[in-house]
């Protein structure tokens, strides 16, 4: 009686462990890494400022593109120039930066991508994944590495880093006290830039923005100011920008 006991118990082992390993096998298979749905082309479709939507290509002069891709790298294209960040995903939230600094930030619902203050402005624009083709390797696309120079700027730059430092606190003391508002570009160079000419990177019929790099920082260390029609037909500052670690 006792060795027919020991049969069945071992019987039972046998097909429980057999079991366990049919269950891992199926799990295994189950486990297919899914890619993830954020990856691909974000095309901006309209932008809404003092309550009006309007068309983003027509402002824009063409389209505004970004594009998400594996590894956490991306691409913004806009005006004919395609600059390169790095983009990250929790919880709905959708965020890319330059050099770890927020850039542009937007809340995903489905298909679907709401971005405020774009660019630092009073625009609010709505971006609408593409399942078409990447932008990469466009032909009419200008690629904007950062490691090339723009303008006449190069590695010569407009300002140390420490006089940075502080034209970035100014702007920052007066945008926050609203002393910036209604001040036109040649104001803000000739106020907080000692007059030096800024590098104009994206121009439309309703918005400016003008940079000024840290010499030596081969244009990664910077401080732009945004310069936005308000509806009184001429540009005035609307925001600001700076990385100057």
């Amino acid at each position: 009686m006792q060795q027919k006991k020991n049969v069945r118990i071992k019987m039972f082992a046998a097909i429980f462990i057999v079991l366990l390993m049919l269950a891992a096998i199926s799990g295994c298979g189950s486990e297919t890494a899914q890619p993830d749905p954020n990856i691909g082309v974000w095309k901006a479709t309209t932008i809404e400022m003092f309550g009006t939507e309007y068309n983003a290509v027509e402002m824009f002069d063409g389209d505004v593109i970004i594009e998400l891709m594996e590894g956490g790298e991306c691409t913004f294209s806009a005006m004919g120039e395609t600059d390169h960040y790095s983009w990250g995903f929790k919880e709905g939230i959708l965020t890319i930066s330059e050099a770890s600094v927020p850039i542009i930030t937007g809340v995903v619902t489905g298909d679907t991508m709401k971005v405020e203050r774009f660019l630092n402005t009073d625009m609010n624009a709505t971006f609408v994944k593409d399942n078409g083709q990447s932008t990469a390797g466009s032909e009419n696309t200008e690629v904007n590495n950062t490691e090339e120079t723009s303008g006449d700027t190069g590695e010569q730059g407009h300002f140390s880093a420490a006089d940075m430092k502080i034209i970035k606190e100014n702007l920052e003391k007066d945008y926050g006290e609203g002393l910036l508002r209604n001040r036109s570009y040649e104001d803000i160079r000739d106020s907080y830039f000692k007059g030096l000419e800024g590098h104009l990177y994206m121009d439309t019929s309703t918005i400016s923005q003008y940079y000024w790099y840290v010499i030596g920082s081969n244009e990664n260390q910077y401080v732009k100011v945004t310069f936005q029609d308000y509806g009184s037909g001429k540009k005035t500052a609307g925001g600001y920008g700076a990385y100057v670690p």
